[in-house]
């Protein structure tokens, strides 16, 4: 078929010569096929792709993000750049004494770690969290016990780790207290004991907002 002529003068010329089964192989199933430039240009920018399909909106601001990925080195993953990111936050909330902002960065890290590292790494960091939760701090010199509240979705996402990972009780106690040994609060409002039965509790299906 001749190549010159207007675009309606093509499409048309090869919906009359070619039928559907025809066209669709040309296609492999895909509506549409990247060139060169356009695969270039995903590869090169797909750290923004990652934060809007891993809803990072949520965490981060794009401008932070992007200043983020400018002052990283080529080799760095995106998980590598945000990991530090969360990391420093978490060191400057202990520093500060700002325990909710500690357990925020925590979360943050839970969140884009999952595809990233192990799933016992990703449960150890799920308990810190806990026990933060569990401990309740807000300040350094007060801690509202008697109002403990639990990410419920974390909660679900624990409770699923460890139910994929099959973990004898000794082996999540270990995990437990590796986790416990790590968290940077100054003291505790529940016993080391205690939490942990609080996280069994958990796992067993209480709701933990009526625990006290």
């Amino acid at each position: 078929m001749k190549v010159s002529g207007k675009k309606d003068e093509l499409i048309e010329r090869i919906s009359k010569n070619l039928s559907d089964d025809e066209i669709n192989n040309e296609f492999e199933n895909s509506t549409f096929v990247l060139t060169s430039e356009a695969e270039k240009f995903l590869k090169e920018n797909k750290y923004i792709v990652y934060y809007y399909d891993n809803s990072l909106d949520e965490f981060i601001s794009l401008e932070k993000y992007e200043s983020l990925f400018k002052k990283s080195k080529v080799t760095d993953s995106i998980y590598d750049v945000l990991y530090r990111y969360y990391t420093n936050l978490a060191n400057e909330s202990v520093n500060n004494k700002q325990w909710d902002h500690y357990k925020t960065s925590i979360g943050h890290i839970i969140n884009i770690s999952v595809d990233n590292i192990s799933d016992l790494k990703l449960l150890k960091l799920h308990i810190k969290y806990f026990i933060l939760e569990a401990n309740n701090w807000i300040c350094d010199d007060y801690s509202d016990y008697y109002n403990p509240s639990f990410n419920l979705e974390f909660n679900k996402s624990r409770n699923d780790l460890i139910a994929s990972l099959k973990l004898e009780l000794n082996e999540l106690q270990e995990i437990f207290d590796e986790a416990w040994s790590e968290v940077k609060i100054p003291s505790y409002t529940v016993t080391k004991a205690d939490t942990f039965k609080k996280l069994i509790l958990a796992f067993n299906g209480e709701d933990l907002n009526e625990i006290h």
